[in-house]
């Protein structure tokens, strides 16, 4: 089951695992039961009991279950504003407002980086 997640409160059913994407940064809550938290790229499982919680790190995907019925609370960390239109136009255009990755490539290109 994939779903796309807002701060909320979530009903684990057992034997049916929940698939969470986008959630970097989120916190996640065992309210009651107990949880297994399998996140892609993460060298370990977690296993958290209630009053336990979690600081997602990474923006991979994560899975969620439980044996028994279990509730846990998700919240989201608070988006960074993205950059105003004109920023983000200009940067399809012009390296020195893109990414670090794109100015460094843009020196390496003939006639290096526009100034």
């Amino acid at each position: 089951m994939a779903i796309h997640l807002t701060d909320t409160t979530l009903t684990l059913q057992p034997g049916r695992p929940l698939l969470m994407k986008g959630v970097a940064g989120a916190r996640i809550q065992v309210m009651s039961g107990c949880v297994w938290i399998t996140q892609y790229g993460q060298s370990r499982d977690f296993v958290l009991s209630a009053g336990r919680e979690i600081e997602l790190d990474l923006p991979s995907p994560v899975v969620m279950s439980a044996n028994t019925l279990a509730c846990v609370r998700v919240e989201l960390a608070t988006a960074a504003h993205p950059a105003p239109f004109w920023k983000r136009l200009l940067s399809w255009f012009d390296p020195r407002w893109g990414s670090a990755a794109s100015r460094d490539l843009s020196r390496h290109l003939p006639g290096g980086a526009l100034r």
